[in-house]
């Protein structure tokens, strides 16, 4: 009878063991570009501050209506100064694996340097963007956007 009983706890606890591996392999994990990509699309991101390159046609001030929207592949932006959209137009993206990454459909790549439920920064480098006057690369440079 002892012998019996010590096999049906042996079975139970071999069960129990087997029941929690299974479990924790049938739950899903979020990949770093899952959690990157839900925190992208989880609101609309308002400005916070800019960084515009010294030598660019633009001042901070002139972006405090910028607004930025992502879906699963689509970046929607608005509120820039006049003749300013290339800086960072609406279109496509692909996003990295790590999720620290933002491929525009223009190639521009943004790196997203801070991630969170209320904040994003990212930085990119633009070259050759003139505004809509004419001027030949005076947009280009290094940007730094904060939003919230």
């Amino acid at each position: 009878m002892k012998k019996i009983f010590i096999h049906i706890i042996f079975l139970l606890l071999a069960a129990s063991f087997l029941l929690l591996y299974a479990c924790d392999l049938v739950e899903d994990k979020e990949t770093e570009k899952e959690v990157a990509q839900n925190l992208l699309k989880s609101k609309s991101w308002q400005l916070s501050s800019v960084n515009v390159p010294s030598t660019a046609a633009t001042q901070s001030s002139d972006w405090d209506y910028f607004t930025v929207l992502f879906t699963d592949t689509n970046i929607t932006t608005g509120g820039y100064p006049t003749g300013t959209s290339a800086i960072w137009p609406s279109g496509t993206y692909t996003l990295s694996e790590d999720g620290n990454t933002i491929i525009r459909s223009d190639g521009v790549v943004v790196n997203i340097t801070t991630l969170s439920e209320t904040a994003m920064s990212v930085y990119f480098h633009v070259e050759g963007i003139a505004l809509s006057s004419g001027r030949i690369a005076d947009l280009s440079g290094d940007y730094v956007f904060n939003l919230k």
